[in-house]
Order: C-alpha cells, then sequence, then structure tokens
C-alpha cells in the first residue's frame, strides 16, 4: 500500500495583538492511497490528482509491502508536489 500526500502547509499563525509568528507545519492532505505494483524492488505509480490539491516541495510518501517471507516499509519526506502532465498518442 502506498499513500501520497500534497505538500504541507508551512504559513504558520501570526497573533493579531502582538504580531509574534507561531511557526508550524500542518501535514497535507492524502492525494493518493492505494496499491503499486512492485517489480525487482521498484515502484510505479501513476495517478491522477485534482488541481486543488497544494503543490510545493513539502509532499511526504509512504509505502508497506509485504510478501510470504518478509515485509517494509519507507517514508520519504519532503517530496516535491508539482504539476505535471503526461500524454501519450
Amino acid at each position: 500500500m502506498t499513500r501520497v500526500s500534497e505538500s504541507a502547509d508551512t504559513t504558520g499563525y501570526t497573533m493579531p495583538a502582538n504580531g509574534f509568528h507561531v511557526r508550524y507545519a500542518l501535514p497535507g492532505e492524502t492525494i493518493f492511497d492505494g496499491p503499486v505494483p512492485v517489480s525487482d524492488g521498484v515502484f510505479d505509480a501513476r495517478f491522477v490528482v485534482s488541481h486543488a490539491a497544494a503543490e510545493g516541495p513539502y509532499g511526504r510518501i509512504r509505502a508497506y509491502c509485504y510478501d510470504d517471507d518478509t515485509d517494509g516499509a519507507i517514508s520519504m519526506e519532503s517530496v516535491a508536489i508539482q504539476d505535471s502532465v503526461v500524454t501519450a498518442d
């Protein structure tokens, strides 16, 4: 299973009374959650994402894989989420 999240919101919050800025990051929404085939240790996922998904450098990919003998997991942080168009004639 693989889960891909849009870029995190890193805008933080500025207190109106004194202008003090609090920095924090809110994790992005899930934009893909499903199975991805793995071949020779490489996974390749292609999916359609809403144009409303937040682009930016703070996306995240998490994957969990298993077979009859073993299992494994990976988490990749700070993944660039950006517009991409692939066409085939």
